[in-house]
């Protein structure tokens, strides 16, 4: 038997902590397995996605604006989400050529690298060669960003 190491709550379920894996205490038929970082990073995407549609993301402001270069493709697509951008905590800018200007990011990525966040961004914006329905891009985004903090 392994020790306990923690107990909680979580969506109306009973949950233990037993050596590091999530399993309700008591059994009802089958016991069940939760991968912690899946149900954390469940929780993030979940806190995440209601300040985006509140509008209260919590920014981070750059003490000095990273410029960031891309493809001209890529930089297209971020300009022109932008207001999307702006809405997940991310303030971008055209700084001339293929390069944006990232003045703020989420604060929650606080330890994370605004360029590398902003060619994944790209990356998303610009696959499949169409331009994303608004709504599947910010769960794409968000799935993204709440992995990264999770």
């Amino acid at each position: 038997m392994q020790r306990v190491v923690g107990r909680g709550r979580f969506g109306g379920v009973d949950i233990e902590d037993r050596a590091g894996i999530g399993v309700p205490p008591e059994p009802v038929g089958k016991r069940v397995v939760i991968d912690q970082h899946a149900l954390h990073e469940r929780v993030i995407y979940e806190q995440l996605r209601e300040k985006v549609l509140q509008k209260e993301v919590e920014k981070q402001r750059l003490l000095v604006p990273e410029p960031v270069q891309l493809s001209p493709t890529e930089f297209a697509a971020v300009l022109q989400s932008k207001e999307l951008l702006a809405d997940l905590g991310i303030d971008v800018e055209d700084f001339g050529g293929d390069t944006v200007l990232v003045s703020s990011y989420p604060a929650m990525l606080a330890n994370f690298n605004p360029s590398e966040l902003i060619r994944q961004l790209s990356e998303q914006l610009t696959a499949g060669n169409k331009t994303p329905d608004p709504r599947d891009l910010l769960d794409e985004i968000l799935h993204m960003i709440s992995c990264k903090a999770a």
